[in-house]
Parts: C-alpha cells; structure tokens; sequence
C-alpha cells in the first residue's frame, strides 16, 4: 500500500504573474506554499521564480554528482533602495542542524538515526555548493526555516523577512 503523503503539496498559481520567472510554482510543503504568497505579494519584491536554476553538487558519502534545484529565486529592493538577487532554501529547522545520535538505540532508531545523518550530509553538500554558485554569480543565498517563516503574524512577518534580506 502507497503511503500517504503528510505534507502540502500543489502549484501556486501568482496573483501578479508579471512577477514569476517560470511555467508553474510548484510547491512540496506548507513553508514554500507562505513563500511563494509572500514573494508574490510583496512589493519590494521584484521578480521571482521556483526551481529555475540547477546547482551541480557532490554527494560526498558516494561521490556521485547530483543537480540541486533551490526552492525559489528572487530579485528583492532593500529598504536602502538596493538590489539584491537571492536565491532561496526552505527547509524545517530540524533539517538545518545535525541529528542526535540516540543512547540505547533500537535498530528502528538507529536507522532513523542513520537516514537523517544522510539527509543533513546531503543537505549541507547542495548548500555549499549553493554558497559557492551565488558568490562567484553575485547572488546570495539564503537558508529560511519555520522560525523566519510563521513566528510571527503575516505582516510582521514580512517585515521580519525584509530586515533578513537587509542585513
């Protein structure tokens, strides 16, 4: 039997198509979906696309080359007037941290263990890369989890998430 998938998942469709670099935005969880609608809605915000640029990258537990695709890429005006062009990661914070190992593991968390230790190697691999692509094409880049994305109302948020891409 398939299992059931536990996150939001769809294809944004912008209010202000103008603005969108793409086909469709199509979104894997609920953090991009507020993204999206953010990035779409903001008015310092003047372009933006979703997965539009491929990252070459090495994992370095198989050593096997790989294409990352970031969830987003915008083109932002910073309260100074500035441009800056950014490209965009969502992910939870959990996945931004390595994993604990557990005491007096079961095989079950053991795995468990193992499976997110990869994850986190995996991740850290695109973002270095990430890092690298931006410096050398004068972009930054730019990590968001849950705590910058729904800590705060919507409005407070957005003003949170301007200030981040101020600094």
């Amino acid at each position: 039997m398939p299992r059931k998938k536990n996150y939001k998942h769809g294809f944004y469709i912008p209010d202000y198509p103008e603005k969108y670099m793409g086909k469709s935005a199509e979104y894997r969880s609920s953090y991009e979906l507020k993204l999206f609608k953010f990035l779409d809605r903001n008015e310092n915000v003047l372009a933006w696309g979703s997965e539009s640029i491929a990252i070459p990258y090495i994992f370095e537990l198989n050593n096997s080359r790989h294409r990352y695709y970031p969830d987003a890429i915008a083109t932002v005006k910073t309260r100074d007037g500035n441009i800056k062009r950014l490209v965009i990661e969502v992910k939870p914070y959990k996945q931004t941290i390595p994993p604990s190992k557990p005491q007096n593991a079961t095989s079950r968390q053991i795995r468990n263990f193992d499976n997110e230790m990869t994850m986190f190697v995996l991740n850290q691999n695109k973002w270095e890369a990430a890092d690298k692509y931006c410096k050398t094409n004068n972009l930054e880049f730019v990590i968001l989890t849950e705590n910058e994305i729904y800590n705060l109302n919507n409005w407070k948020w957005e003003f949170q998430i301007i200030n981040y891409f101020d600094n």
